[in-house]
């Protein structure tokens, strides 16, 4: 290669400024020099080595190569136009996609620091709720113990009421019993006159009931004022029946003689409901307990055994029987 070649390579080189790099697929430059085909080769070595420079560094754009070879003295060709063309476009889509990238990326991590802070929001707001949870089963179960305090109380106080029931009841039925005794001995003195037809409604009740003892034999004597003098008082029971019958009661001052008179009558077999009747008088428990009786002393009675009412109580052959 001659001297004048070399210097022009060598200066063509420092205008390009840029390493030796293999480059292909470019089509070689028109060169000014054409009447030198070993300086137009190294022209075109050197130019595909900056336009490929160019390319690989990123750092120049399609203008720059094509001022870079317009320097040179060259023309690019349509393909080497289409191509700068290409890059330069790519590389303003990759500096847009750079941008849209970045912001994109930044609206993501403002979503994410917004998204951090929601989510330790709701992790405050549940380690709160799982406290108020743990509280309220404590208070549940504080609940659950008092219930149970209570109810174990509530037993034990039911137990004492029923006991305090159970003896209040007894206490309650003795002081009946003892009242009904006292009643009982109080009209141990009387008896009963029942279905009494008067004669007079003036006339003294105890003249009355002396009568009737006289006429039933179950006094001796014949004299009414003798026995009207055994009775301490007597009186009506209720008011006189339409039928003009009324119901007498008599105290007599001897217990014996009002006994006399009532075992006596016991033995007479009166007839029908309306009939003349002398009975005991009965305390409102007796009288009661005698009604539920009956029936017992009525199969007794068909059975042939002896069956009697005394002081509340039932008695069949001699012996004490429940009353059902």
């Amino acid at each position: 290669m001659t001297e004048s070649g070399k210097e022009r390579r060598r200066k063509r080189k420092d205008l390009i400024g840029v390493p030796k790099i293999t480059t292909y697929g470019l089509r070689p430059l028109e060169s000014r020099t054409a009447n030198s085909p070993s300086l137009t080769s190294t022209t075109q070595h050197s130019e595909k080595m900056a336009a490929n420079d160019n390319v690989n560094s990123g750092t120049g754009d399609g203008q720059n190569t094509a001022t870079t070879l317009a320097e040179q003295g060259g023309e690019p060709s349509a393909m080497e136009s289409r191509i700068l063309q290409a890059i330069a476009e790519l590389t303003k889509k990759t500096e847009e996609l750079k941008v849209d990238m970045n912001a994109r990326l930044g609206k993501i991590e403002q979503t994410l620091t917004a998204n951090t802070g929601k989510i330790t929001d709701l992790e405050e707001g549940l380690d709160f709720s799982n406290k108020e949870i743990d509280s309220q089963k404590k208070r549940l179960d504080d609940l659950e113990s008092e219930n149970k305090k209570l109810r174990s109380e509530a037993g034990e106080d039911r137990k004492t009421q029923a006991v305090l029931r159970e003896r209040i009841q007894e206490v309650e039925d003795g002081w009946k019993e003892k009242l009904n005794d006292m009643e009982r001995h109080s009209r141990g003195y009387s008896i009963r006159v029942k279905n009494v037809q008067l004669e007079n409604d003036s006339e003294d009740s105890r003249v009355s009931v002396a009568k009737i003892l006289l006429s039933q034999e179950l006094v001796t004597g014949d004299d009414v004022g003798t026995v009207a003098a055994l009775i301490e008082h007597a009186h009506p029971l209720g008011r006189k029946r339409e039928d003009g019958r009324v119901n007498l009661i008599a105290r007599f001052y001897s217990r014996p003689v009002r006994d006399n008179i009532i075992e006596k009558a016991k033995l007479k077999r009166y007839k029908g409901k309306d009939s003349l009747k002398i009975v005991e008088d009965m305390t409102r428990m007796d009288f009661q307990a005698r009604v539920r009786a009956y029936p017992q002393m009525q199969k007794a009675y068909e059975k042939g055994k002896k069956a009697r009412f005394y002081k509340g109580k039932l008695i069949i052959n001699g012996k004490q029987v429940p009353i059902e």
